[in-house]
């Protein structure tokens, strides 16, 4: 039940996935970011995280939306791929 609701600062770097295995794709994502979610009390909880634990949440929580890192790729890069080697900077 995690939400994303607030992002500061910007890096980009390249992300693998083991849902996709051989493919990499370069992703612009929030370099600190504070999570809501529901503890393991049942209570709403508000934390920060920075560096690649907060770049490891922003990838997961994509994954909860239905989101994988070549959802990032643009559709041209999906049709006219190199092996799965293609990257995008999202701007």
């Amino acid at each position: 039940n995690p939400n994303i609701v607030i992002r500061r600062g910007c890096s980009v770097s390249v992300e693998g996935c083991l849902s996709m295995p051989n493919v990499t794709v370069e992703i612009k994502r929030a370099k600190e970011i504070s999570v809501s979610f529901m503890d393991e009390s049942g209570k709403t909880t508000v934390k920060t995280f920075g560096g690649i634990t907060a770049k490891a949440i922003q990838h997961e929580v994509d994954h909860l939306n239905g989101k994988l890192i070549i959802d990032y790729l643009p559709w041209y890069k999906k049709i006219f791929s190199n092996k799965g080697k293609e990257v995008l900077c999202l701007q």
